[in-house]
């Protein structure tokens, strides 16, 4: 019959304690209990793992063959624990910064960017997580917001907005010559997105409901149909611009493109902010302003 689980991880900080310190006394000084509560805990342990871990002597105890063996499985665990729990949570000086964004803003545009960001910004340790996640945070002034929206939301800044371009496998934008030619081709449309493959059409006088189209559901699904040559996407600059060179896509018509009616916004960014945070809204907000003049 398999073990079961230890009841209490107070059993097991018991052991390790007095492990380490060969002392009751002193192994309950360190956890700041009494020394008979620290060995009616270890003694609970012992009859859990049907094993003796210590010779009790009079003044002293020492770890038996079991013991020994045990305290550095226990140890090491410990360790993992406590250093799993400082990477997800920090420290009341370092939490870290939660960046809550969409995920293509997250899989591309600082993805692209974020070697750059911890060259500058070591000292941060940043926890990147979709839009969609909706998760505890201990502390909201170490959560960054990025939306993205045809309205600003409120006391917020806009990062910048986006220009809808075909693009396409290199053997299927070769095949494009004009607008026209765009209506022979499999178009993949996002269905959320206020500006997509309708507006552009009809801009150059063409009709959507002529073309075949494939619908998805996120411009990351669409770059990937598109790499596979399922048909022509729209990129979305500059947020998709990292995506679309990486799945190898390229632009099906140059000057063949249209300003979208959404834009990133980073949301609150006057808010008091911890310091690490505060470091990575200003970061953001300096790379996205020399992207959009050009001058990164």
């Amino acid at each position: 019959m398999p073990m079961s689980r230890i009841p209490s991880l107070n059993w097991i900080r018991a052991f390790d304690a007095a492990g380490q310190h060969e002392s009751f006394a002193r192994a309950a000084a360190a956890l700041n209990v009494s020394p008979a509560a620290l060995s009616k805990q270890i003694a609970a342990l012992e009859t859990h793992l049907g094993a003796r871990l210590f010779d009790r002597g009079p003044h002293s105890v020492t770890l038996t063959a079991a013991g020994r063996a045990f305290l550095p499985v226990v140890r090491e665990s410990l360790m993992a624990l406590e250093g799993s729990a400082l990477s997800l949570f920090g420290t009341r000086q370092n939490r870290p910064v939660i960046l809550r964004a969409p995920f293509v803003f997250n899989a591309s545009w600082l993805a692209s960017h974020l070697q750059d960001f911890r060259a500058d910004n070591p000292d941060v340790r940043l926890h990147i997580v979709s839009g969609a996640a909706q998760e505890e945070t201990p502390d909201e002034a170490d959560v960054i917001e990025i939306s993205f929206a045809r309205v600003p939301p409120p006391d917020a800044m806009m990062l910048f907005g986006e220009r809808i371009t075909p693009v396409a496998r290199a053997e299927i934008a070769d095949r494009i010559g004009t607008p026209g030619d765009l209506i022979s081709e499999t178009l993949i449309e996002i269905g959320f997105h206020r500006t997509g493959w309708q507006t552009l059409l009809a801009r150059e006088g063409l009709d959507f409901r002529l073309a075949r189209a494939i619908h998805t559901e996120s411009t990351q699904m669409a770059l990937s149909l598109a790499s596979g040559g399922a048909g022509i996407a729209l990129a979305r600059r500059p947020v998709s611009d990292f995506l679309q060179g990486s799945l190898g896509l390229v632009p099906c018509l140059e000057d063949c493109d249209l300003a979208g009616t959404q834009s990133f916004y980073l949301e609150d960014p006057f808010r008091k902010r911890s310091e690490p945070a505060q470091k990575t809204c200003d970061w953001i907000i300096a790379r996205a302003a020399a992207e959009v003049t050009g001058g990164a």
